[in-house]
């Protein structure tokens, strides 16, 4: 089978590398001769040299293609590694002595892999304590020398016995088949191979029943009674990860059955590379494990369709509220700007799970579930002023209000559950500004404001957000961004027909455009009438923010080089439907407001759009057209 490339190893692999970081000390390493392949010759290239030794002693010379045919023809019967070095040496220290020219020929020591050093830096962060190897060779124990940690050698019975608890071991190295050094403690033969000594027996039960198992390089089908002991006695609460480059051989595939395990199919050098730096990074980035939120978001679909209250599943997501209130970053109030850059990617790494299940409850849940979700939005956009310098950090926790809002505003408005957008326009959050005022939470937590201190903030917020959605909403692409763009226009309407100036600033307009109609067009004042009438209008809504949002604009002009008109494609629906649908959305949120209102709302909406359009596609040379017709204006021009 082909190697996985670089990122579907380290995607598969990282399981494994949460359960080390999370569990440190709970798995343990079964490591076969692959593991040690390129530093000492391979099971093959010794059997088949055995058997060349073998032939020498006869007056044959042999190569290893044609090695195991000629064992076949001159002893009747298929030739075994065990078979042949016990015809080759009939004790055990005359067969040391041969296995130690094989692997140490001349006396030269060979070197680790690099699965070995990389097996050594996760012993020595402690999150693998345990390694049972097959093999002679001590590379183990030279790599840990080498990371500056002295391990425990169990090689013999006697060092089985003395060996202690086995959690209270920091690294052990466990020679299950002895080593070369200790030549009565070398297990070879078959009959050797049939039972291991009661103390050792003991020692590899009690890891096959209490460890998880990483198992590396082990083709499992010369051991029997290890494979047998783990078969019989791994519990299923951990799952078992087989590595291996090649397709299982039989009794190894039997076994990954029922070990109801994982095959990483890549080299030992390159799995235990990528885990040891998986491992690293979690250390420094106390990331969360992600494959929680596709568990978490299936789970909550599955008991949303009961029929009875899905009470697990408000203790889980109230839980995850629980965890993100007491996180540390909650509490910074200062720091330089690589703190805060790291600080926001482990808040969006943590609010994930939680923006996954309120966005299924968005979308899937009742009013009721709704009740369950709704506060917290408001919550996390509550924040007080510190007598700091660095006001991104102490406003921090507005970014999971953010995320909580998006995650819930664009799953009920796909879902067309209006009135849970509606609820979410009345939030509001004490001022820290002005004392006894509120704040909507539309405003405070709209991505270009929570974002402000990020590059790209409101492009980051879509792209970290979005792969959630998708797996929540289990929508298109196309409606996934349709349903975003709607949430947008929506939330920035809200806005704009709350503010307090509002209507001041619509009988304004209103007045500008009665005049401009009333003037034909011979009347020189008209075209200023028209300016005043535009002007006006984006007055109504100049002081919103919406610098780089996810929107799609289209130049309504663009068949006239000369002149651009940009209009959203989301309001110019949403304005279509207000004059054919009664229960528009917009009648939801605004409903002290009439159609005439709403309208003009989301045409002031529109026209801050354009304004902001122009500003980021304004050609270098007048006249000409440097943008296409339709922009995104939270993707810069250097990525179109």
């Amino acid at each position: 089978m082909t190697n996985l490339p670089d990122p579907a190893i380290a995607e598969a692999l990282l399981p494994l590398a949460f359960s080390l970081h999370d569990d440190p000390g709970t798995y343990a390493l079964i490591a076969g001769a692959g593991i040690s392949y390129g530093a000492v010759p391979v099971a093959w290239e010794v059997f088949t040299d055995l058997i060349i030794r073998a032939a020498h002693t006869q007056s044959v010379e042999l190569d290893r293609d044609t090695a195991a045919d000629w064992y076949r023809k001159r002893f009747g019967t298929e030739p075994t590694y065990e078979g042949v070095l016990e015809q080759l040496g009939t004790t055990q220290t005359a067969r040391q002595a041969i296995l130690r020219q094989v692997f140490e020929p001349d006396g030269r020591l060979p070197e680790p892999t690099n699965a070995h050093r990389a097996v050594a830096r996760l012993m020595r962060a402690g999150v693998i304590r345990i390694v049972v190897t097959m093999n002679f060779d001590r590379l183990f124990e030279q790599a840990l020398r080498d990371e500056g940690v002295e391990p425990k050698i169990v090689a013999t019975e006697a060092a089985a016995a003395a060996l202690g608890p086995l959690h209270s071991v920091r690294a052990c190295i466990i020679h299950l088949h002895g080593e070369c050094q200790d030549p009565e403690s070398m297990r070879n033969t078959i009959d050797e191979l049939s039972a291991y000594p009661e103390r050792m027996q003991a020692l590899i039960e009690q890891i096959a029943r209490e460890y998880g198992l990483v198992i590396a390089g082990w083709s499992a089908e010369y051991d029997p009674v290890l494979r047998g002991t783990i078969e019989t006695h791994y519990p299923r609460r951990y799952r078992a990860v087989w590595i291996d480059p090649s397709d299982p051989k039989p009794m190894a595939a039997k076994a990954l059955t029922l070990l109801q395990g994982t095959p990483i199919h890549t080299t030992a050098d390159e799995a235990f590379a990528h885990l040891a730096d998986a491992v690293d990074a979690l250390a420094t980035r106390r990331a969360r494990n992600p494959l929680t939120l596709p568990v978490a978001i299936d789970t909550a679909k599955r008991e949303l369709s009961g029929q009875h209250t899905a009470i697990s599943l408000h203790d889980r997501l109230h839980a995850e509220f629980q965890r993100l209130h007491g996180l540390d970053d909650l509490s910074r109030t200062d720091g330089t700007d690589t703190e805060y850059t790291e600080l926001v990617a482990r808040l969006e790494e943590a609010s994930a799970v939680a923006a996954g299940l309120v966005a299924v409850l968005a979308y899937w849940g009742t009013p009721d579930t709704d009740g369950w979700w709704i506060d917290e939005v408001a919550r996390f956009a509550r924040v007080s002023p510190a007598t700091s310098h660095h006001p991104q950090f102490w406003k921090a926790r507005r970014l999971i209000g953010t995320r909580l809002l998006y995650a819930a505003g664009i799953s009920a408005v796909a879902a067309r559950r209006y009135a849970t957008f509606g609820a979410l326009t009345q939030l509001t959050t004490p001022s820290y500004t002005t004392k006894g005022n509120h704040d909507s939470v539309l405003e405070v937590c709209g991505a270009d404001t929570a974002y402000e201190q990020v590059p790209r903030g409101a492009r980051r917020q879509y792209k970290q957000l979005q792969p959630i959605l998708d797996r929540a909403l289990g929508l298109t692409h196309d409606a996934l961004d349709d349903a975003w763009q709607r949430f947008e226009i929506l939330r920035l309407t809200t806005l704009v027909l709350a503010h307090p100036d509002f209507e001041t600033r619509r009988d304004t307009y209103l007045e500008y455009k009665k005049t401009h109609e009333n003037l034909t067009e011979q009347d020189p004042a008209r075209q200023q009438a028209w300016q005043d009438r535009h002007r006006s209008l984006a007055d109504t809504a100049r002081w919103l923010p919406v610098d780089r949002l996810h929107i799609l604009m289209h130049d309504t002009n663009a068949g006239d080089p000369r002149i651009t008109n940009w209009s959203s494609t989301a309001i110019t629906q949403l304005a279509r439907d207000l004059d054919t649908n009664d229960e528009h959305p917009l009648v939801s949120i605004g409903a002290v407001h009439d159609d005439g209102d709403l309208r003009i709302a989301l045409d002031a909406v529109n026209s801050q759009l354009e304004i902001q359009t122009h500003k980021h596609t304004r050609p270098d040379t007048p006249g000409t057209r440097a943008e296409p017709d339709a922009v995104w204006l939270d993707i810069p021009v250097s990525d179109r």
